[in-house]
């Protein structure tokens, strides 16, 4: 599987400061991640190799949580007719007949180098609404 996650660091830290309202918490950053996910996925699909449209229309998202975080996956799953080739399209010089400008290799990556700035300022303006008004 092709994935990357977004971790929030100090995430326990943030909950224990604003102990009185973990549940807001909890939800501002699930918001925020959906919203990550959304974002990652629209420019993962506008920087996959384009044949058929099948990768693009294949990349998905969820968010998760585990013990100590909450996260959001970004991939491709596996056991749809994309996973069976987009390892391969990712993480080689693999070419289609309509190649996008932009497409290519390492799609997922590329992704999120280019949204970083937007995902910290995702992050920034769910916290910044957490702590509205107190």
């Amino acid at each position: 599987m092709i994935d990357f996650k977004v971790h929030i660091n100090g995430y326990e830290e943030l909950e224990k400061f604003f102990k009185e309202e973990p549940g807001r918490i909890k939800n501002r950053i699930g918001e925020g991640l959906g919203e990550i996910g959304k974002i990652m996925v629209k420019t993962a699909s506008d920087f996959a190799p384009y044949d058929t449209g099948l990768l693009s229309r294949s990349i998905e998202f969820k968010v998760g949580k585990n013990r100590d975080n909450q996260f959001v996956t970004v991939y491709v799953p596996m056991d749809s007719e994309a996973g069976k080739y987009a390892y391969r399209m990712n993480e080689s010089n693999y070419t289609v007949r309509h190649m996008r400008p932009g497409a290519g290799r390492l799609f997922m990556d590329r992704a999120l180098a280019k949204e970083t700035p937007k995902v910290v300022s995702v992050i920034d303006a769910q916290l910044e609404k957490t702590v509205k008004g107190w």
